[in-house]
């Protein structure tokens, strides 16, 4: 969750829910427990009063620093000896599985994966 707020800060809190494909009742509970420890913060929208908008604390960052190590270190030792070309395919590949199980579960067709992996992002 930090890591995703982190490239996307001022949200609402229903496309955070959109972003990371869960249920935005579920997202609220973590939410509330990432804001009790005092790592993000709900602000109210300009706009629209109904609307919380989230945004990391400053606390937040030296944790997410950690993180960024730590994914590092799990990335590198997951993908040992895996060629970079590889990998990539890899990643595409899971990305067309996830796309495949979504829609499943929806009872939509399977996704073109040239089309899917035009939506997706880093």
């Amino acid at each position: 969750m930090l890591a995703k707020l982190e490239r996307t800060e001022g949200l609402k809190q229903a496309d955070v829910a959109e972003l990371m494909e869960m249920q935005p009742i579920t997202l609220t509970r973590l939410i509330d427990k990432l804001c009790k420890a005092g790592l993000i913060e709900r602000r109210g929208d300009e706009t629209d009063r109904r609307i919380n908008r989230l945004y990391l604390t400053k606390a937040a960052r030296p944790l997410l620093a950690q993180l960024a190590v730590l994914r590092g270190e799990i990335t590198q030792a997951a993908l040992a000896d895996i060629s970079i070309s590889d990998a990539h395919r890899l990643i595409a590949q899971l990305g067309t599985v996830k796309d495949n199980v979504r829609n499943a579960l929806q009872g939509n067709a399977p996704v073109d994966s040239e089309k899917a992996k035009e939506r997706h992002y880093g």
